[in-house]
């Protein structure tokens, strides 16, 4: 439990960073020396076997002098951070390096790629860093930010559609409708971005080509998107977890239906599995086509945010009420498939 907010989550390795309104990082981590362990028991199925040692307490940083905003994690370690005091900050074994300061500004959104690639948004100007660095001032205000997941091309999205800034090439392209953009998801290939657009509705875009986006209305505001480690989209609708199977055009399959409300959805990167938090602070996994779901936490305060670890064993969640935790879900544990 923490006193201030819980802004935002990313993780670094099989670290989780919480980003906290008072300027903390906090990082917990997923494993330790002596942590209990899951096991193979003799006949079938598994046994826990019992820890030697307690988890280590979290490590605290106190990274800005105002609100963390935005986290994301770098691919060859470590994070990101913006924060309202206009900082952006690298942060890895727990050392601080300022990227960039800029006191009267706030930063609300940063994104992280391969080969030093960063960037950074404040208002409506994007600057980037490393191999492609310069400055890409936007129509409207930035509202959504995110590197492909080869972590080479920076997808922008404001208040009139989504511009690409592709690697080596100086030119912003524009993709997606003239809308507003938000809640952005990549595709596990990097060649379509999904993004929740005005008037209730689901955009997809295909990045190697020109061709219009796919757009599929919606009854109500979409609270999450994603795209499942096979490439499907996977979207909370209210209390319904769509899935949109390749091949099956724009008509949506209900994965799970419930009372409460989703609030916070998160795709294994690994395997077919989808973690989902709602309203009454339930965390639930299900998987699309398949009917059922696993309970992983019990009633609280409303799930606010849930982020998987790179290699799919932990989730990390975050509530209303300021808890966080980590869930650990080993391979042992489930049967699918695994993606490489």
């Amino acid at each position: 439990m923490f006193t201030s907010p819980i802004n935002t989550l990313a993780w670094d390795g099989s670290v989780a960073c919480l980003g906290l309104a008072d300027g903390a990082i906090v990082m917990l981590h997923a494993r330790w020396p002596g942590a209990p362990t899951l096991a193979h028991r003799p006949g079938g199925g598994v046994e826990i076997r019992a820890g030697e040692a307690p988890p280590p307490p979290p490590t605290i940083i106190a990274a800005h002098r105002d609100a963390v905003l935005s986290l994301a994690s770098l691919p060859s370690g470590g994070i990101v951070s913006g924060g309202a005091d206009g900082r952006f900050l690298h942060i890895a074994n727990g050392e601080i390096k300022t990227i960039a300061d800029h006191p009267r500004k706030t930063i609300t959104h940063v994104g992280a790629g391969r080969g030093g690639r960063c960037a950074m948004v404040a208002g409506r100007q994007v600057d980037m860093f490393g191999p492609d660095a310069r400055r890409i001032a936007m129509p409207t205000s930035v509202r959504a930010l995110a590197y492909d997941p080869p972590g080479l091309n920076l997808a922008i999205g404001h208040g009139e559609g989504v511009m690409l800034a592709i690697a080596g090439v100086r030119r912003v392209r524009s993709i997606g409708s003239a809308e507003a953009a938000g809640r952005f998801a990549w595709s596990p290939d990097g060649t379509m971005l999904a993004h929740r657009a005005t008037g209730n509705a689901i955009e997809i875009s295909c990045i190697d080509t020109a061709a219009l986006p796919r757009r599929m209305a919606q009854p109500c505001t979409p609270a999450a998107i994603g795209f499942s480690a096979e490439g499907t989209l996977i979207a909370a609708i209210d209390g319904t977890i769509l899935c949109w199977p390749q091949g099956n055009g724009d008509k949506p399959i209900v994965c799970v239906a419930q009372s409460a409300g989703v609030t916070a959805l998160a795709c294994n990167p690994r395997r077919p599995i989808i973690a989902y938090g709602d309203a009454l602070g339930t965390i639930f996994l299900c998987q699309p086509q398949i009917p059922g779901r696993m309970k992983v936490r019990a009633e609280g305060a409303a799930i606010r945010h849930l982020a998987y670890a790179p290699d799919g064993e932990s989730l990390v969640f975050a509530t209303d009420d300021n808890e966080a935790g980590v869930v650990a879900l080993p391979d042992i544990l489930f049967r699918t498939g695994i993606r490489s």
